[in-house]
């Protein structure tokens, strides 16, 4: 087939696909009414595709070092100059073909998010998603493009969701601020603001002044608009909540629905790293692409928010969650998985499990036991969730419950500090996506990780949650670093968590322990660490180290730098 009837069938093709593309760029929701592109001609585009290119390499390699030669006849020469011509006018259709092929699959992505936002009744009417989507159209498909470049086709639908979700969070690229700003601008501000200096202010001065009837009214009508404007907000989020709620492998965040009564503080910061233990017996789904909670194979409990559940089944599931002994009854109905912020706490666990003979066929190897270590930084806000604020936000409702197992049980959590050691929740699949690294139990060991610390290697019986304090207790006082641990630390975060960052990991390593600066290095000013770093002491101590190895300005890391900081 010649290259010009190639070309001509591709453009053919685009044109059939593209026959709604104007639709595709307007505000309105897409309807049903489109007529699917046929998956026949889908196919008859790749192979036109593929032989056009491999006809277009065949032009570029017999075109090779032509300026070299001269032709010798002059008929060739006018066939050669109107073949260029031939190829001008391909070259025009091919553009217009490449541009069609490219936008289309970005149209149906977008319309495919927009339909699944917009079947939800519970966005507030006030929000015009539709002028918001129009507005914000362009940065959505710079984000659709983004992905199709990079992603693995299952993925692509919940990472678009991910990130326009993230995008339109604080700061933003699709921080819906960016449209209702400018709106706001237009509108007469409040008249008692010191900042409005318009003709009416000067009218009403006296009467604001002196009419507490007219000044409260005034009050009124500007409160009602604050309002208006946080849940217009609200809203745009919430259409990317919903989103995700709905789009296949997308995640489960806890979001705080404007109707619900269980209130979270506004979502504080995460640690940048969590740690999870598990084995082949353990009770969560767990795969190389996501670490899953029991119920997540049930898409009916999957996409079932905590936050949006009725307060006291929320009380109840979280309970049983965090209470082992219905592990094995009540674990296929939990929609939960626990992550550790304390590398100590992921590593006891797993020595625990090792040592866990009470059932003979869970006998477990050292390279069966592995750890999961996540960068959260690349994860959605609402992924995780501290325990500590989930329990403290239905505390009120596990004492109105009047089950007093419940209500001991979170008063057993908030109060005893042995079980403060910095526990996160998740729900659902969290799609791990290059976002993580896996180490065994047995690469820890190989790596050094009983030499720098050997109390992991005394044999020892008890929860591991007792062993950690008493461990935490014998590592709480200042000790002197050693070179062998230096090289240790090195080896083991080059060794076993390779695609992090070298610093980061070299001080989660060190901050096991309490250690001694050298008198050169000034401690930095440590007055207000973030929540997520308050407790337990070995997390608080990373960060401590991590914000004195900022002020040091060192880009790198090695044994010589880390010789000049600890004593």
């Amino acid at each position: 087939m010649a290259s010009d009837e190639l070309v001509g069938r591709i453009h053919s093709l685009t044109l059939e696909q593209s026959g709604g593309q104007n639709q595709a760029h307007t505000a309105s929701p897409p309807t049903n009414s489109r007529t699917a592109f046929p998956k026949e001609n889908v196919n008859n585009l790749v192979l036109y595709v593929s032989a056009t290119v491999s006809h277009a390499q065949a032009i570029g390699t017999a075109t090779r070092h032509m300026e070299d030669f001269e032709i010798g006849s002059m008929s060739d020469v006018c066939l050669l100059y109107e073949q260029a011509k031939r190829l001008i006018e391909v070259q025009s259709r091919l553009e217009n073909a490449i541009k069609a092929i490219l936008e289309s699959p970005e149209s149906s992505v977008v319309n495919h998010l927009k339909s699944l936002g917009q079947n939800e009744t519970k966005i507030s009417h006030a929000t015009p998603i539709a002028h918001l989507l129009s507005h914000f159209d362009g940065k959505i498909r710079n984000i659709v493009r983004k992905v199709l470049d990079r992603a693995k086709p299952e993925e692509v639908l919940w990472r678009i969701a991910e990130e326009c979700f993230k995008e339109s969070c604080f700061q933003g690229i699709l921080n819906s601020d960016d449209y209702f700003v400018p709106l706001g601008e237009t509108q007469m501000g409040w008249h008692y603001d010191s900042d409005c200096e318009d003709e009416l202010y000067f009218e009403n001065e006296g009467r604001l002044d002196l009419d507490e009837g007219y000044a409260e009214s005034w009050r009124e009508r500007t409160e009602k608009r604050i309002e208006g404007d946080r849940e217009r907000r609200e809203g745009w989020r919430d259409f990317w909540i919903q989103v995700l709620d709905h789009t296949l492998g997308g995640p489960t965040l806890f979001y705080p629905r404007a109707n619900n009564n269980v209130k979270l503080p506004e979502m504080p910061a995460v640690p940048p790293y969590l740690f999870r233990t598990f084995d082949k017996c353990s009770h969560r789904q767990i795969a190389e692409s996501a670490i899953a909670s029991s119920a997540s194979h049930e898409p009916r409990k999957n996409h079932k928010d905590l936050l949006a559940m009725d307060k006291f089944n929320a009380a109840k599931l979280l309970y049983n969650h965090f209470n082992w002994r219905h592990h094995d009854k009540r674990g296929k109905e939990i929609n939960l998985a626990s992550w550790t912020s304390s590398l100590p706490y992921a590593i006891q666990y797993a020595l625990y499990r090792r040592q866990d003979h009470k059932d003979q066929r869970r006998l477990l190897r050292d390279d069966e036991i592995k750890i999961c270590v996540i960068d959260t930084r690349r994860f959605p806000k609402g992924q995780f969730v501290r325990d500590i604020e989930l329990l403290n936000a239905y505390h009120a409702t596990a004492e109105m419950s009047r089950d007093r197992e419940v209500l001991s049980h979170f008063n057993f959590r908030l109060k005893t500090e042995a079980y403060h050691n910095g526990e996160y929740l998740s729900q659902g699949a969290v799609k791990l996506a290059g976002r993580f690294c896996m180490v065994s139990l047995e690469q820890l060991e190989n790596a050094g990780l009983f030499r720098l610390y050997p109390e992991f290697s005394v044999q020892t019986s008890g929860k591991w949650a007792k062993v950690l304090c008493y461990l935490r207790e014998q590592w709480r006082d200042e000790q002197e670093t050693a070179n062998e641990d230096i090289a240790c630390v090195l080896n083991i975060a080059l060794t076993c968590f390779q695609p992090f960052n070298l610093r980061d990991m070299v001080c989660i390593l060190l901050a096991f322990r309490n250690r001694r600066l050298s008198s050169n290095v000034t401690p930095s000013d440590y007055s207000k660490p973030p929540s997520w770093a308050e407790k337990p002491a070995d997390v608080k101590r990373y960060w401590q180290l991590h914000q004195t190895l900022k002020t040091l300005e060192r880009r790198n890391i090695d044994h010589s730098v880390l010789r000049g900081i600890f004593a």
